[in-house]
């Protein structure tokens, strides 16, 4: 069940990317889930190289708008992802 899930994560993940969840306004978007979302692809080892770029991506664009909003948790997150 596990390979099972792994591959069905790794297919949801790609297509909220391609549909363009990740480019959303920022006030749409809530930097800790995303956080969460960069853990499990880096912890994912069937995860594509393309991936490694795109968390990049993702902590490059919530780094200057850690503590503008959900200042308990997204920082906390940041560090962990």
């Amino acid at each position: 069940w596990a390979k099972a899930i792994t591959s069905k994560s790794l297919q949801a993940l790609e297509e909220l990317w391609q549909h363009g969840d990740f480019r959303e306004p920022l006030n749409q978007r809530l930097a800790f889930r995303e956080f969460g979302t960069t853990i499990g692809a880096q912890v994912n080892d069937k995860a594509s190289e393309e991936w490694k770029s795109r968390i990049n991506e993702i902590h490059n664009l919530w780094l200057p708008h850690l503590y503008k909003r959900d200042k308990d948790i997204s920082p906390v997150m940041f560090c962990t992802s």
